[in-house]
């Protein structure tokens, strides 16, 4: 089903490829691509983030959240002073998920590239989220700049304008694929709005830092920056930050498509499993995974536990199975310890989503907090068991792995066929396979996390930067 609405939306985007829409001098199609195709799978109850229902929500905020913004916002501007003086490398963080433990407040590409480059380059650190918690003089906080001069945007935007060049697209989605997406038209207009707006910002400390190369991790908001830097003749990199899937439509183009430019040129992937598929793309850098390097050393004394088993949430899209699926192990394993791996956006209104046999369940633990890191689970379980999650490509060196096959399980299906993954139908064969203590049969798992990432990370920066 997902599979088929995945298919049908790379039909759609190959017939607007050739429709010239254009906001001064920005093509909106490459732009607007990502939120569309949110909007359909939303439109269609298949999207991991049911977008239609962000739209209906209340926007009102209390007066606490309003002075946390104004706070915020001072610290944005205050952070504008580190605009001056030439920078070799930008870094841009896009997401709000920071790393578990004492590092609490870095981002894994703020992290990554902070431990990597910092002691040979100039960097200086950009965040849109209002994520890292970085002061010093390398750091630009933007994420408030973005949310005002967003706000100010209808002084000096046509919305009316750009709202008519994007609902054209809107008619001819519902016309020929029967998807009436009307109701996200203000939010695939937020988003075009965010990206030219952080293009501009990010021009802005191009003028004054000058770097040879831009470094992100891509969430499908970047388009514009993309088209910025190959406009200046700057690298850009896409650091891996998620499961690399070939269904994912932030990776997935047709091969004719004329939006190179919109795109990163480099990619900077954990491993080489599978990389081939999007060479014709991008140029691929296997470089490895330095925040994984450094979970595994820490957690090397955890020893393995026979009884203790790891679930790990996919949100909304398959609650229900694995709630099932957990009690199901608790009855059948009574001496087992199960913990159940909430996803961050879970963490403080999990016990309103989830059945109370969960909580009152002897065996089952709920972890709704990084006080311990994910790999802490990862390297004490026998089995770790999952629908969709980078979490299970995480587990793969350390640990049994069990895909459930509902929801987007298809991304799995790579390293399912490869045999670095088990995978079962329901949840008795999850059962028969671990009483039986059935594993993969491929134990070469350096493809996907490729070795001495510190070292690889510095080579291939050091290549681009002369």
């Amino acid at each position: 089903m997902i599979e088929n609405e995945l298919n049908k939306f790379m039909c759609l985007d190959e017939e607007l490829m050739s429709v010239n829409i254009k906001y001064n001098n920005w093509d909106v199609w490459p732009i607007v691509r990502y939120s569309v195709s949110e909007a359909i799978l939303s439109e269609k109850g298949l999207a991991v983030i049911d977008h239609k229902k962000i739209n209906n929500r209340n926007n009102n905020k209390s007066f606490i959240i309003i002075i946390r913004k104004i706070t915020d916002l001072l610290k944005s501007i205050f952070s504008l002073r580190n605009v001056f003086g030439t920078s070799d490398i930008l870094v841009i963080n896009t997401t709000d998920k920071v790393l578990p433990g004492p590092e609490s407040g870095e981002t894994l590409v703020t992290w990554t590239f902070k431990k990597a480059l910092s002691e040979n380059y100039k960097v200086t650190f950009i965040d849109t989220m209002s994520a890292y918690k970085g002061v010093n003089k390398n750091f630009i906080n933007i994420s408030e700049l973005l949310r005002l001069f967003r706000y100010f945007s209808k002084y000096f935007i046509n919305k009316s304008k750009l709202i008519n060049l994007i609902k054209p697209i809107i008619k001819k989605i519902k016309k020929n694929y029967q998807y009436d997406i009307g109701w996200s038209l203000n939010q695939i207009y937020i988003s075009f709005i965010n990206q030219i707006i952080l293009a501009k910002l990010i021009e802005i400390i191009i003028n004054f830092k000058k770097p040879k190369i831009i470094i992100y991790d891509d969430n499908g908001t970047l388009r514009a920056v993309n088209k910025l830097a190959y406009q200046k003749n700057i690298k850009t990199i896409d650091y891996q930050h998620a499961l690399l899937s070939e269904h994912s439509i932030i990776y997935r183009h047709n091969v004719n498509c004329p939006y190179v430019s919109y795109r990163p040129f480099y990619y900077m992937s954990w491993g080489s499993f599978n990389i081939e598929k999007y060479n014709s793309f991008y140029k691929c850098l296997p470089v490895g995974n330095l925040y994984f390097d450094e979970m595994v050393l820490q957690n090397k004394y955890i020893k393995k536990e026979k009884e203790t088993l790891t679930i790990i949430s996919d949100g909304e899209h398959t609650r229900k199975d694995l709630s099932n699926l957990a009690l199901s192990l608790a009855d059948k394993f009574p001496n087992s310890k199960i913990y159940y791996k909430l996803r961050f956006e879970e963490y403080r209104n999990w016990k309103s989503l989830y059945d109370k046999d969960l909580s009152q369940s002897k065996n089952i633990v709920m972890i709704d907090s990084n006080e311990n890191p994910l790999y802490y689970y990862l390297k004490k379980s026998s089995y770790i068991i999952g629908t969709n999650s980078t979490a299970l490509i995480e587990s793969i060196p350390l640990s049994n792995v069990i895909v459930f096959k509902r929801g987007w399980y298809f991304e799995m299906n790579p390293f399912i066929q490869n045999n670095l993954l088990l995978s079962a139908n329901n949840v008795d064969e999850i059962l028969k396979m671990i009483s039986s203590k059935i594993s993969p049969n491929n134990l070469d798992t350096e493809i996907i996390f490729k070795k001495n990432s510190l070292e690889n990370i510095r080579y291939e920066i050091k290549k681009l930067m002369t």
